[in-house]
């Protein structure tokens, strides 16, 4: 299981990542586990009164460290 969770993120709020990841290390195979918790805001006007979005930004604001991360992570997984 890969968990990817920007610690701003208003939609679904980061300790219910973090509640996911610490449950799946707890109880499954931690090697088939990982876990990626940052800090991640992209700022435009996304209506609605908001003005930031900050739900499934990781893979825009850090995209080469996203794509080095799913890669290896799937790499491994599969193998």
């Amino acid at each position: 299981m890969y968990v990817v969770h920007g610690n701003q993120d208003k939609r679904v709020r980061v300790h219910h990542g973090e509640k996911m990841c610490d449950e799946a290390l707890e109880n499954g195979n931690d090697s088939k586990v990982t876990c990626w918790f940052k800090d991640s805001v992209i700022r435009y006007d996304v209506g609605e009164g908001m003005e930031s979005d900050e739900h499934q930004t990781l893979m825009l604001t850090d995209t080469a460290e996203y794509e080095i991360r799913i890669v290896d992570f799937f790499t491994e997984s599969l193998m």
